[in-house]
């Protein structure tokens, strides 16, 4: 169950205000044990995934194409509702970056289950997980806080609210 309520939060799952496709991303520098803990949560956990067909790949995999000119990077798909993806991104060991479809988390029971999802990351690594707008990753919007072991909002509120 999540701590954020959507009538609270409603307005940042507004594709006109946050981009249709908002970035995610763990706080702080990561390493590549790290992301194995985040792909095991992916393989052991509740969620359908997707890697363009192929096998979950390793961190070890994922680091070693990030050293090849021309390598593929196939997001991580990772089904958190029936309608609604995150796709984990590995654009370098150091950072775990993710993206969602704003349209796919509409109403309290996919918050939920976002959330789950966001607070389920962080507590496998010991770190925040944070959604920004698109395009920034230096405006935490809502997610998981280490700290408070909780998922919360930070943005402020609109002034039309």
């Amino acid at each position: 169950m999540s701590t954020l309520r959507w009538d609270d939060v409603a307005d940042l799952f507004d594709a006109q205000l946050v981009g249709s496709l908002p970035d995610g991303w763990v706080e702080g520098a990561t390493t590549v044990d790290d992301w194995q803990r985040v792909l095991d949560l992916v393989l052991t956990g509740p969620w359908r995934w997707q890697v363009d067909g192929n096998a979950l790949p390793t961190a070890a995999e994922l680091a070693a194409r990030l050293d090849e000119p021309g390598s593929e990077r196939p997001p991580v798909r990772v089904e958190v509702t029936p309608e609604g993806w995150v796709l984990l991104r590995c654009l370098s060991v150091d950072s775990i970056d993710f993206d969602l479809n704003v349209k796919a988390f509409q109403g309290q029971e996919r918050l939920d289950a976002l959330c789950d999802f966001l607070r389920s990351v962080g507590r496998a690594i010991g770190r925040s997980v944070w959604v920004g707008a698109e395009g920034s990753t230096a405006d935490r919007m809502y997610g998981y806080d280490v700290t408070l072991d909780s998922t919360v909002r930070r943005a402020e509120r609109p002034p039309w609210r």
